[in-house]
């Protein structure tokens, strides 16, 4: 089950530096000085002081450091867990015994943090227990502007404060956090094409409220705006649910000027003709088009990459070089959830059981083939295709019997009629105790029977339609293989941790 097809992000960089101006405050909204990076000719990570330049901890870590935000990070452990580190002793982690799971710390110097076994627990920076968040709540974001997005097992997303304590009650099926202004976006979904939405402020007080029919709202509001589709148009919403300008509406000069804008701060990153550049407001260069790449990563520095080169170097807000750093990878973008360090094995067993049926696995029927699933492939470019036969989608990786694409004259064809060999769905278990899986696979095997399945040996199950399914684990992921044809089913031989 090799080769695949999946998207890959190279590059991580989010603006989140120190700042003055509120609309500083607001595009960088998280206060830092230092950002995770390799180094040319490295491959293992480094920190990057982005005021001076300096390299600090070179190549001190074998994992990526997660965001540096007010001075605290955390890096995963090369046995599992996270060990969370202050700038101030980079080189030692300020908790002995390793956290299941946790958060970035946020400019409120708190994180969300769970041991294997235990709850969901508010730290501080010497990682001492500020508050438990009790068996209730089983995921948790970082804290922003005082408050953290918090959700129950049941699906439901809410908010809870500093002392841990439920702020606005978990009722929406998805919330933003509050991490650009005071006001956030609530929705519950009411089927697959219809969404009920709200604006609530800090207080949890509905500002605004409309569905999917009228507009389609964005993820989480910035400059006090939130942008939504509203028919075949991109507009502007303020928290009472009018439509205004968009504040980081481009100038027409410099839309006219160049081939792309887009803005950045107080400023615009352009591009013509392939090369990048920086201006102001007014259109007055600031920054020449010679650049292959152009990021922004503060209110005053930049990530450039010229042409030809294989790496970005740290510039300001005027081009000149900051430091002498030679950077080809940046992990700077917060936005780590931590999940409860224990769970009932029961409700995973049901959860990897609920798509299996006799018929099919999650409306995956048997008999399903490339034809099948033609609406989600690239029809414009099916070279990226080539040489692949597994599919990840929503359901599980789906793996056919052969190639999803075959190369013909003047390019490459679907093979639509090459059918499903089986559906691969898995779940993360790691941070829980380590019987955690045993346990699930045992629970999956005592209710197979129940969805019209008899073990033929080694927790394989077949049904009397042909289709099969064998269940395992392998290092803390539990796996499942939903077998189309009952004769090409295998035992997956489980390995513990």
């Amino acid at each position: 089950m090799k080769n695949v097809i999946k998207a890959a992000l190279v590059l991580a960089v989010v603006a989140m530096a120190a700042s003055c101006s509120n609309q500083d405050k607001e595009d960088y909204p998280y206060s830092t000085r230092y950002l995770p990076v390799v180094l040319q000719g490295s491959t293992r990570w480094s920190i990057l002081d982005i005021e001076t330049g300096e390299v600090v901890a070179k190549d001190a870590f074998k994992q990526a450091p997660s965001a540096i935000v007010d001075d605290m990070f955390y890096v995963p452990g090369d046995k599992g867990g996270i060990y969370y580190y202050s700038m101030s002793d980079p080189k030692h982690p300020v908790n002995k015994e390793p956290y299941a799971s946790g958060t970035e710390f946020s400019t409120d110097g708190l994180a969300v943090a769970s041991r294997k076994g235990g709850n969901l627990q508010v730290i501080d920076k010497t990682c001492k227990t500020v508050a438990d968040l009790g068996d209730s709540i089983v995921q948790c974001s970082m804290f922003d502007r005082g408050l953290a997005v918090a959700g129950n097992a049941q699906g439901k997303q809410g908010f809870v404060d500093k002392q841990g304590k439920v702020a606005i009650p978990m009722q929406y099926d998805q919330v933003a956090p509050f991490q650009y202004c005071d006001h956030t976006v609530a929705m519950n979904q009411q089927d697959t094409a219809y969404v009920d939405f709200s604006f609530i402020d800090r207080t949890g007080k509905e500002t605004f409220s409309s569905n999917s029919t009228m507009y389609k709202p964005g993820p989480v509001f910035k400059r006090d705006v939130l942008k939504v589709q509203k028919r075949d148009t991109l507009v502007c919403l303020n928290p009472e649910g009018k439509e205004v300008p968009d504040p980081a509406q481009v100038p027409n000069k410099i839309l006219r000027s160049y081939d792309a804008a887009k803005a950045v701060g107080k400023s615009y990153i352009v591009i013509k003709d392939g090369l990048a550049g920086l201006v102001d407001h007014s259109g007055q260069q600031l920054l020449p088009l010679k650049y292959a790449d152009l990021r922004d990563i503060a209110s005053n520095r930049l990530l450039a990459a010229k042409k030809g080169d294989n790496y970005y170097r740290l510039v300001d807000d005027q081009g000149k070089p900051v430091g002498k750093a030679r950077i080809v990878h940046v992990n700077g973008t917060p936005g780590t959830n931590a999940v409860i360090g224990k769970v009932d094995p029961a409700n995973v067993a049901a959860r990897l059981m609920m798509p299996i049926d006799e018929r099919g696995y999650a409306g995956i029927a048997k008999g399903a083939d490339v034809a099948t699933f033609y609406q989600m492939l690239d029809g414009v470019h099916p070279e990226q295709y080539n040489g692949n036969n597994v599919l990840v989608t929503q359901m599980g990786n789906v793996v056919f019997d052969g190639p999803i694409v075959s190369k013909v004259a003047g390019g490459y064809s679907f093979n639509l009629k090459t059918p499903v060999q089986a559906v691969m769905a898995t779940a993360d278990v790691s941070i829980y105790p380590n019987d955690t899986e045993q346990q699930v696979v045992d629970i999956m095997a005592q209710n197979m029977g129940k969805a019209g399945f008899v073990e033929t040996g080694g927790n394989v199950f077949a049904s009397a339609t042909g289709t099969a399914v064998a269940i395992g684990y392998a290092k803390g992921t539990i796996m499942v293989v939903y077998y189309m044809d009952k004769a090409k089913a295998r035992p997956i031989a489980n390995e513990p941790r």
